[in-house]
């Protein structure tokens, strides 16, 4: 499988890393509005072809499948080039940033059957499998509250506090949590509640957030691109629970029971640096005739769009294009 990759800046360094680790897959050509930048990673990355415009890439014929790697304001654009030259797509999280660009990508690739897949490496990561077998097991019991958070100090970055950029901690890091019930708590979400500190450029800087599902069941969230650091979460059920560090990438699982008595302890490790779980479940996908990974449905990336939607909606957040 021929990869391009748009974009050549640090995510698109750890694809090009996590590529070298993927039988039957090539990093064949890269593309960057410089071409200076493009031409540095090629040779740095062993790339063979290198165009100064994306319009170029996405025209090579030998170009299979495209991952987007550019700035969350550009995904929908991006995809949609790939697609509207008949090519498949990887697109970095977040998918775009509302549900409506996203539903407009998913009906082009239905028309062109080619596949179309968010890149959240959450959904393909092997943390993920241990977790659902921790709980199919009925090791913790039925689950009854999930808590995650995932703050970072990065506001000073410029995507991060940039409008035109889709800045702001939800899309890059709520996001993960947002992950954690949507993966683990398999009932309908029935309502949704939150607090936003905005940052000065009108952003969300810091996102408190309360998810009510059937059953009974609830999701505590925070988010934070000012208060940082914390990375975990918890799934709690009637018979115990799990602490997970790293939310964004499962690494770390550890299993208690009611009285805090640790049960199992399990380390996770990469063949790489997660990214090429994703990249092989796309070659599965395509190689099979789908649009879609089943380790993540386009349902499933609507589903999240959904609930950013709406809490950007409660905090009055709109960005300047959309």
């Amino acid at each position: 499988m021929n990869i391009g990759i748009i974009g050549c800046g640090n995510i698109a360094s750890q694809m090009a890393r996590a590529l070298k680790k993927v039988k039957g897959a090539e990093l064949l050509a890269v593309a960057s509005r410089s071409i200076d930048k493009s031409r540095e990673f090629a040779d740095n990355w062993g790339a063979k072809k290198y165009y100064g415009s994306y319009e170029e890439l996405v025209k090579d014929d030998d170009v299979e499948l495209i991952y987007v790697a550019t700035p969350h304001s550009f995904h929908y654009e991006h995809a949609r080039l790939c697609l509207e030259n008949n090519k498949h797509v990887l697109v970095e999280k977040p998918f775009t940033v509302n549900q409506k660009m996203a539903r407009e990508l998913i009906k082009i690739a239905n028309e062109k059957n080619l596949l179309l897949q968010e890149a959240m490496w959450t959904r393909f990561v092997p943390g993920r499998k241990i977790i659902e077998e921790i709980i199919d097991n009925n090791t913790i019991g039925d689950i009854k509250v999930v808590e995650a958070d995932f703050s970072l100090s990065i506001c000073g970055k410029e995507r991060m506090h940039n409008p035109n950029l889709a800045g702001g901690a939800l899309l890059d890091l709520g996001i993960y949590a947002l992950t954690i019930p949507a993966l683990f708590i398999k009932e309908k979400c029935t309502k949704i509640e939150s607090t936003c500190i905005k940052y000065e450029t009108g952003v969300d800087g810091t996102d408190y957030i309360r998810m009510e599902f059937e059953n009974g069941k609830m999701a505590r969230l925070k988010t934070s691109m000012i208060q940082g650091e914390n990375n975990s979460g918890f799934i709690y059920g009637d018979k115990g629970y799990i602490w997970i560090n790293n939310i964004n990438c499962l690494l770390t699982i550890r299993v208690f029971d009611l009285k805090g008595n640790e049960i199992e302890n399990r380390d996770v490790t990469f063949d790489e640096n997660g990214y090429e779980y994703e990249v092989r479940a796309c070659i599965k996908a395509i190689e099979n005739g789908k649009i879609e990974c089943e380790e993540m449905t386009h349902n499933d990336t609507l589903e999240i769009l959904e609930w950013m939607d709406l809490l950007r909606e409660q905090w009055n957040l709109r960005y300047p294009f959309e």
